[in-house]
């Protein structure tokens, strides 16, 4: 199963979309703690319990979407510790990021309106333009 097909069955088994409620129904705790300026969020396991920290001082629309990123992490990538690191705006494109960018699009990036713009779409829905491109699979 490809990350946005795991997405579409979260959101199907659990009935929501929302990467924080997604993160309880799991079993995952999520912490809003105060990080550098660099690190938006990581996915940690510590003594076995999976834990994402998000950066508390990100405005609400960009932790919701750290969080979906994650998260993707998180149920993709279980075994492994990932950081979420800002670099000029964009994603780190390894492969293990890009998964998670996936996941997180397919969670949060609703169905486009024929003729939407990638720009509207994501001035309607509070996600970067990055993942409706991603969603979308526009260059």
């Amino acid at each position: 199963m490809n990350a946005a097909e795991t997405a579409r069955e979260l959101v199907r088994r659990w009935q929501t979309s929302d990467p924080f409620e997604l993160c309880d129904c799991l079993g995952i705790r999520v912490l809003l703690v105060e990080l550098s300026e660099q690190v938006r969020g990581f996915y940690l396991i510590l003594h076995g319990h999976p834990l994402i920290y998000i950066n508390q001082d990100a405005p609400a629309e960009e932790q919701t979407e750290i969080c979906g990123h994650e998260l993707g992490h998180a149920v993709l990538h279980s075994g492994i510790n990932s950081l979420f690191l800002e670099s000029a705006g964009q994603f780190n494109q390894g492969r293990l990021e890009r998964e998670a960018d996936l996941f997180c699009a397919e969670l949060l990036v609703p169905q486009a309106e024929e003729g939407e713009s990638a720009e509207t779409l994501a001035c309607r829905s509070g996600v970067t333009e990055h993942l409706v491109r991603l969603k979308y699979g526009i260059q």
